[in-house]
């Protein structure tokens, strides 16, 4: 009578052996594959901001939204836009959204949008143009009376960032180049996306960046503000703030 026999030890872990060596060459491609797929739902959400953005520069005399104390430049494009928290929050983010706290509201006042109360959460930031207005009133400080910075005020729209990805914890809404002792790196993401170590060893990245032309951009880690700092408008800022000392990325 005929048996037949099973796999010897060897054999298995032969086996073994080849799966192990198969998976090794295949997670990281798969695993670049989703941070690539992630990165892209990030720039598509940009865009729409940027398209939200343009939309209210055309119907306000080609000017962006008024920069004052209170103001919420989400709010003042919503009208052409629907934010929800699958707009606001980049997918590489990690979604951690606790329970909002539902301060001052009034029984006879409806609740603002949930996006609203959320808004702070988000992944993106505007360009504050900290540096023309400056120029123009010479004060750091922005007033409920502070100029409207107008589209034709900016010389290199397509080296000038309008809108970049920002840490979600912070919550500020503009971001401000000025005054220099303004740590206004820690409130971006420069390194959000296809991280890896470069030749120094540093953990490297890339972040999505919407320039005022209206084009989108994938600007490797620190490129942003070296040579050139394209968060500013002005000549005179955008070499003077320019950050090229080393900086190190870290998660």
């Amino acid at each position: 009578m005929y048996y037949s026999r099973g796999f010897t030890l060897i054999e298995v872990l032969v086996v073994v052996a080849v799966v192990a060596i198969m998976a090794s060459l295949l997670l990281p491609a798969l695993s670049r594959a989703k941070s690539s797929a992630r990165r892209i739902q990030c720039l598509n959400q940009l865009r729409q901001l940027n398209l939200g953005i343009s939309y209210y520069v055309l119907e306000h005399e080609q000017g962006f939204p008024h920069r004052g104390q209170g103001n919420d430049w989400l709010a003042a494009i919503s009208k052409n836009l629907s934010p929800s928290d699958s707009l606001l929050i980049c997918p590489e983010d990690k979604r951690k959204l606790g329970k909002l706290e539902k301060k001052n509201a009034k029984p006879d006042q409806p609740l603002p949008p949930k996006w609203m109360l959320r808004s702070k959460e988000r992944s993106y930031v505007i360009n504050g143009f900290s540096d023309a207005h400056f120029e123009a009133t010479g004060d750091y400080l922005w007033k409920e009376e502070s100029v409207i910075i107008k589209e034709n005020q900016i010389l290199h729209p397509s080296t000038t960032i309008l809108l970049g990805e920002k840490n979600r914890d912070m919550p500020l809404m503009w971001l401000d180049v000025l005054p220099l002792g303004t740590d206004f790196l820690s409130l971006l993401t420069e390194g959000r996306h296809m991280s890896g170590k470069g030749p120094e060893g540093y953990i490297q990245g890339s972040a999505n960046y919407a320039f005022v032309d209206g084009h989108l951009e994938d600007i490797k880690f620190g490129k942003a503000t070296c040579p050139i700092n394209y968060w500013c408008i002005t000549d005179r800022w955008r070499t003077h703030a320019a950050l090229c000392s080393p900086r190190v990325f870290s998660k």
